[in-house]
């Protein structure tokens, strides 16, 4: 920042203050300490605009194919910078159109393919794995959406009645793939494709502006006024209480660089008439530049995070200003030094009592300590934080739900039982409440509410696979419905192709109705997912016994031993297959193996029994 503001404005004073205050942002220290783009979108920006403003000096070749790779890195970080595109093309048209059409266009070419070539990569991967076209990302519909709905507050990620209208209970950037696919289902009964999904919010979207004009042009003005207010506006996490429970919190923001950048642009308005033409088109430009990115985000919603790529802008401004007012000041009396300062001061206050009200969301930030707490295997915290959490939000299901997963991890399954009754109370429609009561029943042997509540979680959300799979097991295990444990099964494999759970239960059904050659298939398919699980060598095993190929049987339950020497399953049927073979004294030893191991397996007594029998006959 130093040497960017020092080389294109000639000044290193403004250069030293440039960089001082993008230093000792608070921002730019808590995003430095994440694994998000924000730290590299401040520095490629920085690097961005000296680029463009070198551009904007020299008006060469270089500068302009420079800038279009770097605002193709920045899309790849923020998609929503491609809008600044048309604001380049602009620029270039201003400089150059009017005395050299020629050289526009050769420019223009230059900076709008090196932008796309860029992105090409990303563009030409999306077309692969979806085989339709989305330049970056395919966030844009369901973003807008979020931003342009009745329920919307400008300042939250969230999709209203998300679980009925796609079938999950929340979403993020990992299960959009679900959501998409349990939208499908929901509105249509069939699978949607990435595209139409977009389509489907986008449509949504403008059907607010439509019905309700006024007030999406409410929310859009809030929107606005939130990215340059000092409220600090969370996303994923809740930045506020993050930034207030660390020395953090004595360093300045955002508030500072609009506050000092309004001053500087009133000093730049003052003493416009000493201030060169390239030193105003370089302000204008970097102004430009802000304001066109801010739009940009306004359609959809506000966060924090969201405003880090015009720190560099205000950072430039705010420490040209700073510097002017200092040397503009040296030559003024008294006076005019406290009409600066009350000019100054002034805008401070304009910026601290923009009319917009935003409260971070303390329960959340407590929650989101209680879920650290337990990852980090630090139980006691985890509860305080949980309970810390409910006492802000009495109706907070997801912390209701968080404790029960705690109390069924320590095997307290009535406590567990009570904490998703609560969740459910406070939410009805909370599909993974659901699954977890469901899986608690279960454990209790009350196999019929196991199946109504998991049942409850499959109609919620029809891309639940875990719930799909958990009712399977009850039909399967419990109450022998095959035909309706294999199509909970089916369904697992088709939301989830990769997980060995659904294929390895698929192939015990198929077991179980005979079916050897599906079974087959789906225990291979399993094991080629989870090669080391001797859960699914001992079951491959059990059917080679059924498909008489006892050989092929010993050589899977011999892997399944050596994964887990101690399973007594494989032992056993390890015993019937030599059994089946007439090897009786290796059929008699694995009995006595398991015998040895749990005294209790009446069914390894019972052949060694049988062996000693026909010993005697």
């Amino acid at each position: 920042m130093y040497y960017f503001v020092s080389k294109i404005f000639g000044n290193k004073k403004a250069g030293l203050v440039s960089a001082f205050l993008i230093a000792i942002l608070w921002e730019s220290v808590y995003f430095e300490g994440e694994i998000n783009y924000p730290v590299w979108v401040i520095t490629l920006t920085t690097i961005l605009l000296y680029t463009s403003l070198r551009y904007l000096q020299t008006k060469t070749a270089k500068f302009i194919t420079f800038s279009g790779f770097l605002l193709g890195i920045i899309a790849l970080f923020r998609p929503n910078g491609l809008l600044l595109l048309p604001m380049y093309i602009g620029v270039v048209f201003y400089i150059l159109g009017r005395e050299n059409i020629k050289k526009f266009f050769i420019h223009s070419i230059l900076f709008t393919a090196s932008v796309f070539i860029t992105i090409s990569p990303v563009l030409i991967r999306n077309y692969i794995v979806s085989k339709e076209f989305f330049l970056i990302s395919c966030f844009g519909g369901i973003n807008t959406y979020i931003g342009n709905n009745s329920k919307s507050t400008g300042d939250s990620p969230t999709v209203p009645d998300i679980i009925h209208l796609c079938g999950i209970d929340n979403w993020d950037c990992f299960n959009y793939r679900l959501l998409v696919k349990g939208l499908g289902i929901k509105q249509e009964g069939r699978n949607y494709s990435f595209k139409e999904a977009s389509q489907f919010f986008y449509k949504k979207a403008f059907e607010y502006w439509k019905q309700e004009p006024i007030s999406a042009i409410k929310l859009t003005i809030r929107k606005f006024l939130l990215f340059w207010s000092p409220a600090i506006v969370s996303d994923g996490k809740v930045i506020y209480h993050d930034r207030g429970s660390s020395f953090l919190r004595l360093l300045p923001g955002f508030p500072l660089l609009v506050g000092l950048s309004l001053f500087s642009l009133t000093l730049f308005i003052k003493q416009r008439d000493n201030l060169t033409k390239e030193f105003k088109t370089l302000i204008l430009f970097t102004l430009a530049w802000s304001f066109v990115y801010s739009f940009s985000v306004i359609p959809f919603f506000v966060s924090e995070r969201y405003r880090i790529p015009i720190i560099p802008q205000l950072c430039i401004i705010g420490g040209l200003g700073a510097v002017l007012f200092l040397n503009d000041t040296e030559n003024r009396n008294q006076s005019n030094k406290f009409k600066q300062i009350i000019l100054c001061l002034l805008c401070f206050t304009f910026v601290y009592m923009i009319p917009v009200k935003y409260k971070p969301d303390t329960a959340r930030w407590f929650y989101h300590k209680a879920i650290v707490s337990y990852k980090s295997q630090n139980e006691k915290d985890a509860i305080y934080y949980a309970n810390k959490a409910i006492s802000k939000n009495p109706e907070y299901s997801e912390v209701y739900a968080f404790l029960g997963i705690i109390s069924l991890n320590r095997n307290e399954l009535k406590e567990g039982e009570n904490y998703c009754l609560k969740a459910l109370e406070t939410n009805p429609n909370y599909a993974m409440a659901n699954n977890n009561l469901g899986y608690i029943m279960e454990l209790q042997g009350k196999f019929d509410l196991a199946e109504k509540y998991y049942n409850k979680a499959c109609e919620l959300s029809p891309v639940y696979t875990l719930a799909w799979i958990n009712l399977g097991r009850i039909y399967l295990y419990y109450q022998n419905q095959l035909d309706m444990a294999k199509g909970c099964f089916v369904k697992a494999t088709e939301l989830e192709p990769n997980s060995w759970v659904g294929w390895f239960h698929l192939g015990n059904v198929y077991i179980r109705m005979d079916e050897y050659s599906s079974a087959e298939i789906s225990l291979t398919k399993s094991l080629s997912l989870n090669p080391n699980n001797a859960l699914i060598f001992n079951n491959l095993g059990f059917l080679y016994i059924q498909k008489t190929q006892y050989e092929k049987a010993i050589g899977y339950l011999k892997m399944a031993l050596e994964n887990e020497p101690q399973f007594t399953d494989a032992m056993f049927n390890l015993g019937n297959a030599f059994k089946e073979m007439n090897k009786l004294e290796e059929a008699e030893y694995w009995y006595k193996k398991v015998l040895e191991i749990d005294p209790k397996y009446t069914d390894a007594a019972d052949k060694l029994h049988e062996i000693n029998k026909n010993k005697n006959i």
